[in-house]
């Protein structure tokens, strides 16, 4: 099915040919924001125009089933995948796709999520963040995947108003990234030299063969309750830990908001009653709402509406974050009374030690002890 061009006329880019989406939404795909040298290299912010925006741009490489494993596997409920799939390029990845209304009056700056929204690539796994020290001695300092992600705040900055946005009111949504420096590769008897050249010229599709994406060395459990306090602490490490760190830290400017997402999945599979990783997500963007009872729906709905009220007003409906009042975040799930779903404040259902612990320990000492422990040490 062909779709209809749009095109605009942005004061920095020129020309720009996008399509029509629907009735009242125009997308512009495969925009260039960033550019990548080489493997191993920080991409350079791209600000010249390629006109044609149509169609959406090479992906960066990563595993053939990646979505697959996250919907059949955390979600455990997956969609049929539409189209083909993009072609895999380790330069030319470096995309984002922007969605907006159409017919915006001159002049209007809408915020940046969700009245207008950017999907963006950037470089995970061993192509966004292997690290060493033969590789930082010979030049290459890793953190590429950040890099790339800072870049397109840059790219926003400067040129999202010809679209129609407000590049001082950007929300950022995202889920997690990773990489793992593992010795698959079999570069183990090659010199330091010998090694980082090896690692920059492998083809793509090996590194991805053979580097896999799970811990290695996890520890073999038979009774699911003490599996399930594994995963819990592996939560509490992995993942709470850490945003009590980056709350404490972030600026106050306009206030810090922490939510907890208690929805436990409803699809048949092992996390089947667990607040599973990237369940948010899907609440969040309400993909899965035909599939949900209508408590969960209500769950979904109430979830969006607060990333809406954040993203317009900065306020999503709960107290802000502060270290003398952290025990009303925004909660989101089944409550004990049936007739609420969810709510703007609430318990979160977290063990109360995690901060404390936080003001005695650093979270690298608990995370390399924990690494230490999924390896048998």
């Amino acid at each position: 099915m062909s779709l209809n061009t749009i095109t605009i006329e942005h004061e920095l880019l020129g020309t720009v040919t996008g399509i029509e989406a629907g009735p009242h939404v125009m997308q512009f795909l495969g925009i260039k924001y960033a550019l990548i040298r080489g493997r191993f290299e920080e991409s350079l912010l791209f600000e010249q125009s390629q006109g044609d925006a149509t169609r959406y741009g090479p992906a960066c490489p990563q595993a053939a089933n990646a979505l697959q494993v996250e919907q059949d596997h955390l979600i455990q409920k997956a969609f049929p995948l539409l189209g083909d799939m993009p072609v895999e390029s380790e330069t030319e990845c470096l995309n984002l796709n922007i969605t907006i209304p159409r017919d915006i009056p001159t002049g209007t700056k809408l915020p940046d999520y969700p009245d207008k929204a950017y999907w963006l690539s950037y470089r995970t796994n061993t192509f966004g963040f292997l690290a060493s020290s033969e590789l930082r001695e010979a030049g290459y300092y890793g953190n590429y995947g950040i890099k790339d992600q800072l870049n397109v705040f840059v790219w926003i900055k400067k040129f999202i108003a010809g679209f129609g946005g407000d590049p001082e009111n950007v929300t950022v949504m995202a889920n997690e990234a990773y990489a793992k420096v593992v010795d698959c590769l079999g570069l183990r008897d090659l010199s330091p030299k010998q090694r980082v050249e090896k690692l920059r010229t492998i083809p793509h599709k090996e590194i991805i063969d053979k580097v896999p994406e799970n811990i290695p060395n996890r520890p073999v459990i038979d009774d699911d309750m003490a599996f399930h306090r594994i995963v819990a602490l592996l939560t509490d490490i992995g993942f709470y830990a850490p945003l009590e760190i980056a709350a404490r830290g972030w600026p106050n400017t306009h206030g810090r908001y922490l939510y907890h997402f208690n929805a436990p999945n409803a699809f048949p599979g092992p996390l089947q009653g667990k607040a599973s990783h990237v369940l948010d997500v899907a609440y969040a963007f309400q993909n899965y709402n035909d599939y949900l009872s209508p408590s969960d729906v209500c769950i979904a709905r109430g979830f969006g509406l607060a990333i809406v009220r954040f993203a317009n007003k900065g306020q999503p409906g709960w107290p802000a974050w502060s270290e003398d009042a952290i025990k009303d975040p925004g909660v989101f799930g089944r409550a004990t009374d049936p007739d609420t779903t969810f709510g703007t404040t609430g318990k979160p259902q977290r063990r109360p030690f995690i901060p404390s612990l936080l003001e005695e320990y650093s979270h690298n000492v608990f995370w390399a002890a924990l690494q230490k422990f999924l390896k048998g040490e």
